[in-house]
């Protein structure tokens, strides 16, 4: 029996088949704001025709939160060192009703200047609506997992550990970002 060896590539690509199981339905287009206060559309301004990688923290959070953070905003440099392009961050707030956007805000200045991280809020209603969606929502914040979502948004997700390695994320993101550039996705 041969090993069988992938490239980043065919390893970004594999993991982003659909699984039947952990797919997401489709991702509402619901009004968000930004950590700067912008009014979005979540699916349409955020994710069409991007690869995201969506993680859920709340601002008040002294646990996992901190590091998803971390990894976020190291994933974040990593990716501008490379100069990928079309790949965003995105760290949904799974507690709409405390966090604003000087929370999101004031959360995101901990880790410094980023590139390619969004963080959002919204209507309590509307971020639920798009957590269940996502397969993350938790009536109780503090039993949020530290899961990250990577995909395209079209079905085909995969979740990784949001508390492990950010050169793995951003290797992920990197090789899938490069093949729907090459539209081989």
């Amino acid at each position: 029996m041969f090993p069988l060896k992938f490239s980043k590539t065919a390893a970004a690509l594999a993991l982003l088949l659909p699984l039947a199981s952990q797919a997401p339905s489709s991702v509402p287009d619901i009004k968000v704001l930004d950590q700067d206060g912008h009014a979005l559309h979540f699916y349409q301004d955020l994710v069409q025709n991007r690869v995201v990688a969506i993680n859920f923290i709340f601002t008040t959070c002294q646990t996992i939160c901190t590091l998803l953070g971390a990894t976020f905003a190291k994933t974040d440099r990593l990716l501008a060192d490379r100069h990928v392009s079309n790949v965003l961050l995105i760290s949904i707030s799974i507690d709409p009703a405390n966090d604003g956007p000087a929370q999101l805000r004031n959360f995101a200045a901990r880790y410094g200047i980023t590139h390619h991280w969004k963080l959002v809020t919204g209507e309590k209603q509307d971020v639920e609506q798009l957590l269940r969606s996502l397969g993350e929502y938790t009536p109780d914040k503090t039993a949020h997992t530290g899961r990250v979502l990577i995909g395209r948004g079209d079905g085909s997700w995969t979740r990784v550990d949001g508390l492990g390695s950010a050169q793995q994320i951003a290797d992920l993101l990197s090789a899938a970002a490069a093949a729907q550039h090459g539209k081989s996705l």
